[in-house]
């Protein structure tokens, strides 16, 4: 079993580096959204993505149990994540699992080996997505790569998620911008959350 105390000044950093961290910038000053509840897990994992502590925040994780494994959809990109990503270029990475929860994950590094600090949050991105493919017809591939583009993966993880040559994903990008009139990442980012409705909900 693992102390938690011993990860707890690490985890503590990370976490508040990870909090300062705008995964989905607003775009635009707009009047505050109704109270909504965050629906927040943060875990320590280890290399097999197994949960060794887990919580809310950093200040009640305890020592996980069988019951705290993680959701299926979020091990299944986590485990992407930590195959593709480079820790050593940039030190926290961003991902979605599908659109449903925006990950955020930084590797820590200690005497008994490499973990995996994962900070988890609930998004609308469904219907936020929805609502730009609907207002420009994009097509499946379209929305898909619009959803990478938005979650932060590089262009190399794309390719390497879609199965196409990074060279092919530039061109891609390109074309998707024109059709939304928007060039660069941040433009998308502004142009997918412009909208009315809070970034985060209740279940």
């Amino acid at each position: 079993m693992h102390n938690v105390a011993s990860f707890l000044p690490n985890i503590v950093n990370m976490y508040d580096a990870l909090s300062a961290l705008q995964l989905y910038p607003t775009p635009v000053p707009r009047p505050a959204p109704a109270p909504a509840t965050l629906i927040r897990r943060v875990d320590v994992v280890d290399e097999r993505l197994n949960v060794l502590l887990t919580g809310t925040s950093p200040a009640d994780l305890r020592e996980a149990n069988a019951d705290d494994a993680l959701p299926p959809n979020i091990a299944a990109e986590l485990a992407f994540v930590v195959a593709k990503h480079d820790f050593e270029r940039r030190p926290i990475a961003t991902a979605l699992a599908g659109t449903e929860f925006a990950l955020r994950v930084a590797r820590l590094q200690s005497a008994a080996g490499a973990f995996y600090h994962v900070y988890t949050e609930r998004t609308m991105l469904r219907r936020l997505l929805g609502r730009v493919s609907s207002t420009y017809r994009l097509g499946e591939h379209e929305s898909e790569l619009l959803r990478l583009l938005v979650g932060g993966y590089d262009l190399a993880e794309i390719a390497a998620r879609i199965g196409v040559a990074p060279v092919a994903i530039v061109d891609r990008v390109r074309l998707l911008e024109r059709k939304l009139n928007c060039v660069g990442r941040q433009a998308l980012v502004t142009l997918v959350y412009a909208s009315p409705f809070p970034l985060t909900h209740a279940s």
